[in-house]
């Protein structure tokens, strides 16, 4: 029974210390992982899946370089997360990120409708308002999302 439990604290305790490592470079690189990140990394999951379950699956389209892009662009968006949080650090400020998570949300959110939208209805009105969202509300523009 010491064997194993030598054997557990040996294999624990580097684990631990890599996982304090990673959850501090994690936390110094794009701030606190709050519900806005974890969101955005919901949302940039269910549009890769949405995109393997209704182009691969459902059409038969799978393309292994489009599914590449896609993630390298995911990938970018989390780094422009983390550059944000930086500027937020040098400027004082807590709005860059905040603005660029909520950016890249609205763009997943839309991607996703998209792509279920070539398989099921989506609303008018929450594609509607979503576009808005993302392009900003003009002076001159009805607000459609009331």
């Amino acid at each position: 029974m010491e064997q194993v439990l030598d054997w557990v604290h040996k294999i624990c305790n580097p684990l631990s210390v890599v996982g304090g490592f990673l959850g501090i470079l994690v936390n110094r690189i794009f701030g606190k992982v709050d519900n806005s990140l974890i969101i955005l990394l919901i949302l940039m999951s269910m549009d890769m899946i949405c995109g393997i379950l209704v182009e691969g699956i459902y059409f038969k389209k799978l393309s292994s370089s489009i599914c590449w892009k896609g993630l390298i662009k995911k990938c970018v968006s989390i780094m422009l997360v983390g550059l944000s949080y930086q500027i937020d650090r040098m400027t004082g400020q807590e709005s860059f990120r905040a603005f660029t998570i909520i950016f890249f949300s609205i763009n997943e959110s839309i991607s996703i409708l998209e792509i279920c939208g070539k398989i099921i209805p989506i609303p008018k009105k929450l594609k509607d308002c979503l576009y808005q969202l993302r392009k900003g509300v003009g002076e001159d523009e009805k607000n459609t999302c009331k």
